[in-house]
């Protein structure tokens, strides 16, 4: 639904996955999402372990970025579609991958 209501709402374009429930609210009645227009509601994204791999990534990219119509474009990073959540992330900026640390304790063993 998030997805859809980014293609059909420019507005919504402007708003992350985490903030939408504060912007906009479902009208049942015709089946659409709807510019909030007064109030606040408690949104709600539920706890992701490290473990879970790609959920984990994926729901870090929900709350990074803004706009996006399907899961290729969350995955596309400067025009760059990434195979993984996690490379999307990492190319993003969210994460950093370990090897720096690796390549760090290495060097300090060999001393």
């Amino acid at each position: 639904m998030y997805f859809e209501a980014n293609r059909v709402i420019p507005e919504a374009r402007e708003v992350a996955y985490a903030d939408f429930p504060n912007q906009f609210t479902w009208n049942g009645r015709n089946k659409a999402w709807a510019l909030r227009r007064r109030g606040t509601s408690i949104g709600r994204l539920y706890f992701v372990s490290p473990r879970a791999g790609e959920r984990y990534f994926l729901r870090s990219l929900l709350c990074a970025v803004k706009g996006v119509t399907c899961f290729e474009d969350l995955r596309t990073i400067n025009g760059y579609r990434f195979e993984t959540f996690q490379a999307a992330a990492v190319a993003l900026g969210l994460y950093e991958l370990d090897e720096e640390w690796d390549l760090c304790l290495r060097e300090a063993s060999i001393m």
